[in-house]
């Protein structure tokens, strides 16, 4: 088992942990150490099994960017509401050089119109978005470069009235591969009606 990705699974849905359970026999880099039902036995299994980073967004609970743009300088004065994607602006969550790492849960991510990333995803392989709620109406919900293995399941975003309502402010670099998006939906800022994003699948060169 040494060297092997350590997952714990949660769900509050028997049948969605058995599927992911089952999923996970073929993967010959991770092993399943645990199951949760709740947020609060996820929480004590956490502790007693130390699995691999996982953030678990349960629901019920909002995840804020900060309402003051400096707090997400690159330079100082560099990021302003409004100002446009990637163009001085820290992401809210940052995830670099990382292997196996994930975000779950039915809560909400939101940008609250100050972020131009929501989160950003670089040089880091087999990252996976499950059941999350994303919410950036400036610029991008997720950004996925330099990195093979990006998995969406389940997630709902609200994205900007400018995005490209085929993937909702879902920005994937050229030099991403194996990118899996399914059951997941967008809804622009202008908009009402849910759309299911496109399935997308980037094999390796």
């Amino acid at each position: 088992m040494a060297g092997k990705i350590r997952i714990l699974c949660v769900d509050d849905h028997a049948v969605m942990r058995d599927g992911i359970a089952y999923a996970l026999q073929t993967q010959p880099d991770m092993e399943l150490v645990g199951e949760a039902a709740s947020g609060e036995d996820a929480l004590r299994a956490f502790r007693e099994l130390r699995p691999d980073i996982t953030l678990i967004v349960s629901r019920g609970i909002y995840l804020l960017a900060a309402n003051d743009p400096r707090e997400f300088d690159l330079t100082p004065g560099s990021c302003s509401v409004g100002n446009g994607v990637g163009t001085g602006c820290k992401p809210l969550i940052s995830v670099d050089h990382a292997t196996g790492d994930g975000i779950m849960g039915d809560g909400v991510i939101d940008g609250r119109g100050v972020v131009s990333r929501l989160i950003s995803v670089d040089n880091s392989n087999n990252f996976t978005l499950y059941r999350i709620n994303l919410r950036d109406e400036a610029g991008l919900n997720l950004s996925f470069d330099h990195g093979s293995g990006l998995t969406l399941w389940g997630v709902h975003v609200k994205a900007a009235a400018s995005a490209n309502n085929a993937m909702g402010g879902i920005a994937i670099g050229s030099a991403a591969r194996n990118v899996a998006i399914t059951q997941s939906y967008v809804v622009t800022a202008t908009s009402q009606t849910e759309v299911q994003i496109n399935s997308a699948q980037q094999p390796a060169p």
